[in-house]
């Protein structure tokens, strides 16, 4: 009784697993919501039109759907739910750090691919991850709790990335989103890790399947 109990309460470990995936939403869905913020100012310095301009933004949103279906390939099987997040963080920071030097609209789309199936593969990892180490029971409130990361970041990051693209311009603004995206992706990457914690739930699982005692019925014929 005391073992079921402990499970029911709220551990350290999934209290930061749930910290963890919630700052993982805020920079990973946040700055695609935010990126509308630069829009304006990427139009006015490359001369584009309105139509140029949203499709950059558009590529970036798309590519976040794709990302997290590549990494639901690659996550168990051939890498880890933290190596995808950490990978993730990394190329976040290589798309976004390349829009904040773009000349050529042409070269724009690549970059806002890069940073969109970065993005969206690090969001899915740390959402996986905690699902996957979640027991049933809690497993609806945690992920709820880490989702609210998405509309903290949604809410959030346009405001504060307005005020740096009015002080500073669009592409310190930008760089600045690229350093706190990646530093925040990789610092709660560590926390995705789950291999050896599922595996430890499936035996524990398993023995007390074989601890109960088993019901045998005769027939008498």
């Amino acid at each position: 009784m005391e073992a079921a109990s402990a499970e029911d309460g709220w551990q350290p470990r999934l209290v930061k697993k749930v910290v963890a995936c919630f700052v993982n939403h805020v920079f990973s869905i946040g700055p695609i919501y935010a990126f509308g913020v630069f829009l304006p100012f990427i139009k006015a310095d490359l001369g584009i039109s309105l139509s140029e301009v949203s499709a950059i933004g558009s590529t970036m949103n798309t590519a976040q759907w794709a990302g997290g279906f590549l990494a639901g390939l690659a996550i168990p099987h051939r890498t880890s739910h933290s190596s995808v997040a950490l990978f993730g963080a990394v190329g976040a920071f290589l798309g976004l750090a390349s829009l904040s030097i773009i000349q050529n609209p042409n070269v724009a789309h690549p970059a806002a691919l890069l940073a969109g199936l970065c993005l969206g593969s690090s969001n899915l990892a740390g959402l996986v991850a905690l699902n996957a180490t979640v027991s049933a029971k809690k497993r609806a409130t945690c992920v709820g709790l880490a989702s609210c990361g998405t509309s903290v970041g949604t809410i959030l990051l346009p405001h504060f990335y307005t005020l740096l693209t009015e002080a500073m311009g669009w592409r310190w603004a930008m760089r600045i989103n690229a350093a706190a995206s990646c530093l925040f992706l990789a610092a709660a990457a560590p926390f995705f890790r789950v291999q050896q914690e599922a595996k430890t739930e499936v035996d524990s699982c398993i023995k007390e399947s074989d601890a109960k005692p088993k019901r045998c019925v005769v027939l008498n014929l």
